[in-house]
């Protein structure tokens, strides 16, 4: 994808937006030293970007005088990873592949927002947590960090194994080994930025409208549907791999 004319195309589709709720969205590819890091893409400006609204608040958008819905990537980053690392979970007995990711095996002991927390700071940190960091949420403190540790293991063999899923021609590429965690946590942020990218691609190659989120699409609800399918093929084609989609339907 060239990168230049990808983002051309993607703002001149949202200058051409009537959207209320939100300032107009202007939009910017952020990567880190070279192409296999990071490539999100943010709405720049203030706390009024649709990016930065809360969610509660997100659900007042309206594009084109319909209202929006978010399309998202369930356990992205740990999709990601397990995509990357070619864990098939009907291998590991884990259960459906649309099972959710988070609450499988003996995960499903613990609290969902607590794992998800553990597994979204390990993977974007390129290290996994044995203890919590101090701006850990409190509810989140009530699950002990290592024990969710042990269980992930447990539910995951594969994250023993987090380092290799850096290519060796990225990993050549760092100024020391200090810079390994970083470099993991950027490439996975890449990948799962390439999948949001195809599907905003071949969305606009359509006609329709679509705007970035980290880990998902925010959609007029008529293109929720093609969203799905857009996410699904990039999924299956960047990671061999079903993600699980879930369509965030507001009020």
């Amino acid at each position: 994808m060239h990168h230049i004319a990808f983002m051309e195309r993607l703002n001149g589709m949202a200058s051409q937006l009537t959207i209320t709720g939100c300032s107009p969205p202007v939009l910017q590819m952020q990567f880190g030293p070279s192409i296999s890091f990071s490539g999100r893409i943010y709405a720049l400006g203030g706390n009024d970007t649709y990016q930065n609204l809360p969610e509660a608040e997100r659900q007042h958008i309206t594009i084109n005088g319909e209202k929006v819905v978010e399309v998202d990537i369930n356990a992205s980053s740990l999709s990601v990873f397990l995509g990357m690392m070619k864990v098939q979970d009907e291998d590991k007995g884990l259960g459906k592949p649309q099972d959710d990711p988070y609450q499988k095996g003996v995960l499903a002991g613990f609290r969902r927002d607590a794992v998800k927390h553990w597994f979204t700071s390990s993977l974007q940190g390129g290290r996994l947590k044995t203890r919590w960091s101090a701006n850990t949420p409190q509810e989140v403190r009530t699950e002990r960090c290592m024990a969710i540790y042990d269980a992930a293991l447990t539910t995951y063999p594969a994250l023993e194994r987090l380092h290799e899923i850096l290519p060796e021609r990225e990993r050549n590429s760092l100024p020391s080994e200090e810079y390994l965690p970083w470099a993991i946590g950027q490439y996975i942020a890449c990948v799962e930025s390439s999948i949001i990218k195809f599907a905003l691609d071949q969305i606009m190659a359509q006609g329709g409208v679509a705007l970035p989120l980290h880990d998902a699409l925010l959609v007029p609800h008529s293109w929720a549907d093609q969203a799905v399918r857009q996410i699904t093929f990039a999924g299956q084609g960047r990671l061999m791999r079903d993600l699980i989609i879930e369509v965030k339907k507001k009020l």
